[in-house]
């Protein structure tokens, strides 16, 4: 069959917290260039976690993902959070279990 478009307003996804992610998600990558024309620089990895950057020009987008069960530091990881679970700390990135974070480098 063909790819449709997604179902915003079906009942589960308008009361679900997986569509108000989905939602602030695309609406980040609509305001900020580099999530869609950016090129990929890996910026750091440790265990389940990893992080890398979109960077279009100055413009410049952070990604964290981590698929763990406890809380992980990320070293070398930087920038004011924009999404997600976790926090931005000296020397780098806490990230909550099996969560992301979106930057603004």
């Amino acid at each position: 069959g063909c790819r449709k478009a997604f179902p915003w307003d079906s009942p589960f996804v308008s009361s679900h917290p997986v569509g108000d992610a989905i939602r602030q998600i695309t609406a980040l990558r609509r305001r900020h260039r580099a999530h869609e024309h950016g090129g990929f620089e890996p910026v750091a990895s440790q265990g389940s976690a990893v992080a890398f950057r979109r960077v279009d020009g100055r413009n410049r987008i952070g990604v964290v993902l981590y698929l763990g069960g406890r809380s992980v530091r990320l070293q070398g990881v930087g920038g004011k959070v924009l999404w997600g679970q976790g926090s931005v700390e000296t020397g780098g990135a806490k990230v909550a279990p099996w969560g992301a974070l979106i930057l603004l480098d």
